[in-house]
């Protein structure tokens, strides 16, 4: 049976290792991207495992979730002395603040209202910042009955429209990159591959890149305001 859930947490063995990998790599692809950035915002953090990856090369880093829960393991589990977490609800609370850097993966299509939440980032985002944006391929949802499987995925985004629709908001789209090597593993198109560790195998095997695009199960966008 299929199981899904509302965030993966890359260091705990209850969640498939390829998933784990894929999960983490993107957090140290951002922590490479953003490392000269002074003040960063991780965008839905759950336990803020990610925010703690980040923060190990980022000056002060901001790590908010609407999940008490989630966030007071960060706090006792994830935290550091550049870190600071709080409670925000996207679908009520709007972020406040500005940001050289954002990171928000796996986040928009949670939402009720993702076109203010993109608003709301955009605004707070500097105008020399940089923003990541990962969100998944919609070829690989799964609609049944005009219901999305994923019970924790609300919106569906395809890349056309989520091109169009990051554009119109005034984002500049520097790169997109995937992780078409993870789904190629799992369609059988690749089985010779080696695990080692999921910090290694983060680096490696699950790390962006540009290779296929269209065969990743998540597009991740570099995003800039426009000139």
């Amino acid at each position: 049976m299929e199981v899904n859930f509302e965030y993966v947490n890359p260091f705990d063995e209850k969640y498939d290792y390829l998933m784990r990998i894929e999960h983490l790599a993107r957090y140290y692809f951002a922590s490479d991207i953003l490392q000269r950035c002074h003040k960063v915002l991780d965008v839905a953090c759950a336990d803020g495992y990610g925010t703690k990856i980040l923060s190990q090369s980022i000056v002060n880093v901001f790590g908010v979730d609407r999940n008490e829960k989630y966030l007071n393991v960060a706090k006792t589990k994830f935290n550091a002395n550049n870190i600071k977490y709080e409670c925000v609800d996207l679908n009520l609370d709007t972020i406040n603040g500005s940001y050289d850097g954002i990171v928000c993966f796996e986040t928009l299509e949670h939402l009720k209202n993702p076109d203010a939440v993109l608003k709301n980032l955009y605004d707070i985002l500097d105008s020399n910042g940089i923003m990541i944006l990962s969100i998944p391929n919609s070829k690989y949802e799964i609609i049944e009955n005009g219901q999305n499987k994923d019970p924790f995925h609300l919106q569906v985004f395809t890349y056309d429209g989520i091109v169009d629709k990051l554009q119109s908001l005034g984002f500049y789209i520097n790169n997109v990159y995937g992780q078409s090597y993870i789904n190629k593993i799992v369609n059988k198109e690749i089985e010779d591959y080696k695990i080692t560790d999921v910090i290694n195998d983060a680096r490696t095997i699950a790390y962006p890149n540009k290779d296929d695009i269209d065969k990743t199960y998540s597009y991740i966008f570099i995003l800039s305001k426009k000139n």
